[in-house]
């Protein structure tokens, strides 16, 4: 086809459709666009007292660290994007914003299982070692089941199971 149209508008058109096919990017009027992928590369949360941080996650829910660099930690992710935990003025000033704030971050973390009985053991983990229950386990309104809780820095974990579907992010 394009050696019939040939050095056209419509041939240019059409290479760029099959480039932008081949490498899932944009072509603009202004070039190429490289468009972000739906993906954390790594998860790094803000804390106020390092120790306690990892105290809660390491001894509370048996989180293994991979490395301790002092100022920052990461966590074995076990295939999944890392989270690790960064002094939480260190990484404000990192990101150029105030280490000031309360109330609802508008984050939410999430731990999908593949129980009811699992949630319910994850919560009382987290609970045991310090959190805060925000919503105790239960039937949520979609069908599933589900609580949530805040770690010691106030970070929202939503865990979740349900039995519809077979895609589910499974955590564990």
């Amino acid at each position: 086809m394009l050696a019939k149209i040939a050095g056209t508008p419509e041939a240019d058109r059409v290479l760029a459709e099959r480039i932008h096919a081949i490498v899932k990017n944009t072509y603009t009027s202004n070039g190429w666009r490289y468009d972000m992928k739906a993906h954390v590369s790594s998860i790094l949360l803000g804390v106020r007292n390092m120790e306690a941080a990892k105290r809660f996650y390491t001894e509370g829910l048996g989180w293994k660290i991979q490395s301790d660099y002092g100022i920052s930690v990461f966590f074995e992710s076990d295939g999944a994007s890392p989270v690790g935990f960064y002094g939480r003025e260190g990484l404000a000033d990192l990101v150029g914003t105030s280490a000031d704030g309360s109330g609802f971050s508008g984050l939410v973390l999430t731990y999908v299982v593949r129980s009811e009985t699992r949630v319910d053991e994850v919560m009382a983990e987290a609970e045991e070692a310090g959190a805060t229950i925000l919503k105790p386990a239960g039937a949520l309104p979609w069908g599933g089941y589900g609580g949530t809780f805040a770690d010691p820095d106030g970070y929202v974990w939503s865990l979740g199971y349900s039995d519809q579907g077979t895609d589910q992010p499974y955590a564990e």
